[in-house]
C-alpha cells in the first residue's frame, strides 16, 4: 500500500509540473509571439479614419492583455487553478464550457471505435503471432503495416469522398444545429469511427503480435501446452502477462495517432468535437480555447499512464519486490 501511495504521490507530482509548464509555455507564446489581429485591428482603424493605436489597445484590453506582465501571469495561473478557464471569443461563451461539449461529442464516436479497434487488434494480433501457417500471419503483419503507413488525411478524405459523392448518403454529413445524439448525428458518426478504428488497429495490431510472439516461447506457455491446457486456456495465459508491457508500449504511440487523427476527421466531416473547437481556436487566435482544448489530451494522457501505473503495481506479482526474492 505504501508503494501505491508513493506512486500515486509522484504522479500526482508529475503532472501539476507538466501542467505547470504547458500553461507557462502557452502564456509565453501568446504575450510574445506576434498577434495578426493586432495587425487587422489597427488596419481596420486606419482605414475608417481611426487612430491604429487605440484600436490596437482596446483589442488587448478585449483580450486581457492590458495589465502588467506578472499580474497576467499570476491571473493566468490562478484561473487555470480554480477551473476558470477563462473566455472564449470564438464561441462566445466559457472554455470551459465549450471544451467539455467539444468533449461529449467526441467521446460518442471516439469510444466505439476504440473498442471496436482493441478487440478487432487483440484478436488478430494474437492469432497472426500463434498461427501455424505463415500466410495469416503475413496477411496481418502486412495489411497492419499498410493501414499504419497510410496518412490519416488521405484515409478519411478518400472515406469522405466515398461517402458523399460516389453512394450519394449526404445524410451522414455532421449536423452542428443538431443534438450531438441526434439520429442524424448518430449517422453521421460512422465514417470517422471506421477510419479511426482502422487507423488504431494498425498501430495496436503490431504491438500484440509482437508481445504475443514473445511470450509464446516462454517456458510457462510450454508447461502449460505439455499438461493438455486447450488453445483457449493458453491463449488467456499469454495474454494475462503480456497485457501490462503491451499497454505500457502501445499507450503513448495509441494517443499521439488518436489525437492527430480526431483532428483531421473533425476537420474533414466538420464534427464539432474537440479537436475540431482545438483547430477553430487555432484559427482564430483564440489563446485560451487553444489551451483548453490542448488539456483534454494532456490529462488522459497523465490519467492513462497513472492508470497503468497502478494497475501493474496492484496486479502484475513481476513489480512486487517480494516476488522477486
Amino acid at each position: 500500500m505504501n508503494t501505491v501511495i508513493r506512486l500515486v504521490g509522484h504522479r500526482f507530482l508529475f503532472a501539476l509540473v507538466v501542467i505547470w509548464l504547458l500553461l507557462t509555455a502557452m502564456f509565453a507564446f501568446l504575450n510574445w509571439a506576434p498577434d495578426p489581429n493586432e495587425t487587422l485591428a489597427a488596419w481596420g482603424a486606419a482605414t475608417g479614419g481611426g487612430d491604429p493605436q487605440s484600436a490596437v489597445d482596446t483589442y488587448q484590453a478585449s483580450r486581457g492583455l492590458d495589465g502588467s506582465l506578472h499580474e497576467r501571469y499570476l491571473d493566468w495561473m490562478i484561473g487555470y487553478a480554480t477551473f476558470d478557464w477563462g473566455w472564449s471569443h470564438t464561441y462566445e461563451r466559457p472554455v470551459g464550457s465549450v471544451v467539455l461539449d467539444a468533449t461529449l461529442v467526441s467521446a460518442v464516436y471516439i469510444i466505439p471505435a476504440l473498442v471496436v479497434s482493441t478487440i478487432a487488434s487483440t484478436l488478430l494480433g494474437y492469432y497472426s503471432a500463434t498461427a501455424s501457417t505463415k500466410r495469416l500471419e503475413s496477411i496481418v503483419r502486412v495489411g497492419a503495416y499498410a493501414i499504419a503507413a497510410i496518412p490519416a488525411f488521405f484515409l478519411a478524405g478518400a472515406a469522405f469522398s466515398y461517402a458523399i459523392y460516389e453512394f450519394g448518403l449526404g445524410s451522414l454529413v455532421y449536423d452542428s444545429a443538431a443534438s450531438p445524439l441526434a439520429p442524424t448525428n448518430l449517422k453521421a458518426y460512422v465514417v470517422p469511427a471506421v477510419v479511426l478504428s482502422l487507423t488504431l488497429f494498425g498501430a495496436q495490431s503490431r504491438y500484440v503480435r509482437a508481445q504475443t510472439a514473445e511470450y509464446a516461447g516462454q517456458d510457462f506457455v510450454k508447461l502449460a501446452r505439455s499438461k493438455g491446457l486447450s488453445k483457449s486456456a493458453v491463449s488467456r495465459h499469454i495474454l494475462a502477462n503480456a497485457k501490462y508491457p503491451l499497454l505500457s508500449l502501445s499507450f503513448a504511440e495509441v494517443l499521439s495517432i488518436f489525437v492527430l487523427t480526431v483532428y483531421v476527421l473533425e476537420y474533414i466531416f466538420t464534427i464539432n468535437g474537440i479537436g475540431y473547437v482545438g483547430y477553430t481556436a487555432i484559427d482564430t487566435r483564440d489563446g485560451q480555447l487553444i489551451l483548453g482544448a490542448m488539456l483534454v489530451p494532456v490529462g488522459i494522457g497523465l490519467l492513462g499512464n497513472l492508470l497503468i501505473d497502478l494497475a501493474s503495481e496492484l496486479y502484475d506479482p513481476r513489480t512486487d519486490d517480494s516476488y522477486a526474492h
